[in-house]
Order: structure tokens, then sequence, then C-alpha cells
């Protein structure tokens, strides 16, 4: 899963931002897709538990581990080291939640700046969650583009750009 930086062109738009990395978009795309879907509103932002449930409804599945684990005890070391290709993360900037994307060898893609960052440069880090392509449910109608359509977007046909 090859992934490029997508900032975010909002106060409240890491996780669309990061959502665009996953699916290999833009974020005017992906902010779009993701108020059609009912997913994003401009009273609630975007939630995290609410975008890892629709990118599951994408064929996406994710593996995550929390700072406390289920006894309630502070997992040790921590955060852990990538185990695999793509990392959906919350962590802390200043006193506010935020979305990163941590790539296979620990560089973080954070939708604030486009500087490589790592986990450790954070104030805390929450979770991190694997995301692996495991293909659309077929009981649940596909909201988010298709590869073909982010080909399509990406490579659009001669006769709809401006060059003559």
């Amino acid at each position: 899963m090859i992934t490029r930086w997508i900032g975010q062109e909002d106060p409240n738009g890491c996780l669309v931002a990061c959502a665009a990395m996953i699916l290999g978009t833009d974020f005017a795309y992906m902010d779009a897709t993701l108020r059609k879907a009912g997913v994003r509103n401009d009273a609630e932002g975007l939630a995290q538990n609410r975008l890892e449930n629709w990118l599951a409804e994408q064929g996406f599945a994710l593996q995550q581990v929390m700072i406390f684990g289920v006894e309630n005890r502070r997992r040790e070391p921590w955060p852990p080291l990538p185990w695999a290709d793509l990392h959906l993360c919350n962590v802390h900037v200043t006193q506010n939640y935020h979305g990163v994307i941590m790539l296979a060898d620990g560089t973080v893609l954070d939708p604030l700046g486009p500087e490589p960052r790592k986990l450790r440069d954070y104030r805390a880090v929450n979770s991190v969650a694997g995301v692996y392509r495991v293909g659309r449910f077929p009981c649940c109608p596909a909201t988010g583009p298709t590869a073909d359509e982010i080909r399509a977007a990406e490579n659009p046909p001669a006769h709809l750009t401006d060059a003559d």
C-alpha cells in the first residue's frame, strides 16, 4: 500500500486527510465523499470510530491497540513498533486528539504539515491501528471511490482537461 502526504484543509480535517491518504485520493474528494455518506458533518466533524466503521464498509480491516489494554493496564513498551504497511494513529497535539498515518518504516505523515515525523514526537499516543485492504462486504453499498474512479480522477481523459 503506497501513500503520499495529504494536508488537512480545515481545522478539524485531520481524519479526512488520513482517509484520503489511505484511499489514495485528495482532501476535497474525500471530504465530499464522507459528507455524502453522512459520516462527516459541520456540527460534529469526523469522529475516529465513524471513520473506522466507514472504512470497514469500503473493504478495510483495522487491527487496533490502545495505550491501556484489556485489563486497563498501560501497555509497555508504548507506542508499539509498526506491524502493518499503514497505520491510523490517534495522538495528542497540545490538548487535542489528532489523527495521523504511520507507515511500515515508522514514518508518520501528519496532516498538519509535510515534514516526516515519528510517534515519539507527539505529547501522547492513544491508539495505533494497522489498516488492511480486505475487500468490500457484499451487503454494504460502496460510498467511497473505487480504484477505477481514483485512477480516472488522477488521469482525466484529454477532452476533460484545459489543454488544447
